[in-house]
């Protein structure tokens, strides 16, 4: 997308309906998200300014200025809406009966012609009531009484794999991390699954998908879980708070470790005893891409705000400590925005949407720490693939949708001769060829493949004929007289040899 005319400092919204928590449309940054999740809604907002001065401004709602789209079936406590990496579609679960999952149609640029397209059937088993869900590659996931939902977007294609073990805790979250997703069984083990292979994690102290050692908090409360990062921002297991002021950790090879620094503990030693008896069916804590995470006390009416910095093992320095904090609303969750990443969403029970600059120099989340939402071009990249060949020309990199010019240089191959680019490998796709004119794609990385005819040489064959001696047989007589020449007529020309 091009960048929109006007950016400008986000206020706060007040929905129709309250979200769970705020997403993002991945190809066009004018769009955020949420799920009414005591409704049948889609809820939909533009996150930045699309048209300057025009009639839309930050805030406003897609749908006529509107917040809300029904999909027809009541939205669960923890539901999201997923867009698939091409922008077009929409999933939202849907956790109360009929147990599917909604599926709306954005694929046109005007919001007010989106529509459902239907519902996509869960396997037998249904979504827990208090389960959250997250796409990844295009691949959406969410939990069931007995362990993981998958729903195969590209085909609408549904599955379920069970934990080793028991089931999840009816308040479990799904985690991402370290590129594979987690969650808390019913017996306090921390299973783990593989999206890259489709299979419960078995690797290190992973066996079929559950760590070797359990959190201690049989017979209590679970009420808070955060995933934990070395000081070199790795992953480096979970942590959690359990019973009011008990702390566990279990680290990235499944087995307890009391070395490592939980954030839950320091909170409560910094600010006294949380409210976080909500959190456990209501809250999830974000670790940012800058490996800090802000905890808060979800749904409460009054909340405090804490950062802990996983690369110094200590309170956030760019972070002011909010305490007694009513400006957000009844938040359920902080979410770091998808390019700006001073810019954190909370989404409330009581409604209210907002987006806060984590290094305010008041206290975060209060009046007039509202974050400057803007456009931020991505770069992305144009790769040529030389199939077999070298000498290809180097990368080019522009920002999203930009137009680049196509490299002159030349590749060589042996054997073969250069016929020009083309976005397959087989040939079948559209042909580029030097000084063409090409479009970088919105996000990630695009290649040209070179096209490759075999060389045919002309071959001149010289053929040696060996000289040839023709013997021509003479007759030779034996004792005959040869007469000689006649004698001169008088007159005639005279005869000299």
């Amino acid at each position: 997308m091009s960048a929109p005319a006007s950016a400008e400092v986000f206020d706060t919204i007040t929905t129709p309906g309250d979200g769970w928590d705020v997403t993002f449309h991945p190809t066009n940054q004018n769009y955020a998200f949420f799920a009414h999740h005591r409704s049948n809604v889609l809820g939909c907002f533009y996150r930045i300014d699309p048209d300057g001065a025009g009639s839309i401004e930050q805030g406003d709602g897609c749908f006529n200025g509107g917040y809300t789209l029904s999909i027809n079936g009541s939205v669960g406590q923890k539901s999201s809406v997923w867009v698939t990496s091409d922008g077009n579609t929409a999933y939202i679960p849907l956790n109360a009966s009929p147990f599917v999952i909604a599926k709306v149609d954005i694929s046109d640029a005007n919001p007010n012609n989106w529509a459902l397209a239907g519902t996509v059937n869960w396997p037998v088993a249904v979504v827990q009531f208090h389960s959250n869900s997250v796409m990844v590659d295009d691949v959406l996931y969410a939990l069931s009484s007995t362990g993981w939902l998958t729903l195969d977007t590209d085909t609408d294609t549904a599955g379920s794999v069970a934990f080793s073990s028991n089931g999840p805790d009816a308040y479990s979250s799904i985690y991402e991390a370290d590129g594979k997703l987690w969650a808390v069984s019913i017996d306090y083990y921390l299973q783990c699954y593989d999206p890259a292979d489709g299979a419960l994690c078995d690797h290190n102290g992973w066996i079929n998908g559950q760590s070797t050692d359990q959190f201690p908090a049989t017979g209590h409360v679970r009420e808070v879980v955060v995933e934990y990062r070395n000081t070199d921002g790795s992953f480096g297991g979970f942590c959690i708070e359990y019973g009011s002021e008990n702390y566990a950790c279990l680290n990235a090879d499944g087995s307890l470790d009391a070395t490592m620094v939980n954030p839950f503990e320091q909170m409560q030693n910094a600010l006294g005893l949380q409210s976080w008896s909500s959190a456990a069916p209501y809250g999830q804590f974000y670790v940012t891409r800058q490996h800090q995470v802000i905890i808060h006390e979800p749904l409460q009416t009054t909340q405090d705000y804490y950062c802990w910095d996983y690369t110094t093992q200590a309170a956030c320095a760019n972070f002011n400590i909010s305490q007694g904090n009513t400006t957000p609303g009844w938040a359920y969750t902080i979410v770091q925005d998808l390019w700006n990443d001073t810019c954190f969403w909370s989404n409330a029970d009581n409604r209210i949407i907002g987006v806060w600059n984590i290094s305010h120099t008041g206290s975060f989340g209060t009046s007039g720490g509202e974050c400057d939402v803007t456009f931020v071009a991505e770069t992305v990249t144009l790769i040529y693939d030389p199939r077999g060949g070298s000498g290809e020309p180097g990368d080019q990199s522009g920002d999203a949708a930009s137009d680049v010019t196509v490299s002159t240089t030349v590749p060589t191959r042996v054997g073969y001769t250069f016929t020009g680019w083309n976005i397959q490998a087989d040939g079948e796709g559209d042909d580029y060829a030097g000084d063409d004119t090409y479009t970088l794609p919105n996000s990630g990385t695009d290649t040209l493949y070179a096209q490759w005819e075999p060389f045919t040489a002309t071959t001149t064959t010289t053929t040696t004929v060996a000289p040839t001696t023709t013997t021509v047989p003479t007759d030779v007589l034996g004792d005959v007289e040869v007469a000689g020449p006649a004698d001169p007529v008088p007159g005639s020309p005279t005869f000299t040899g």
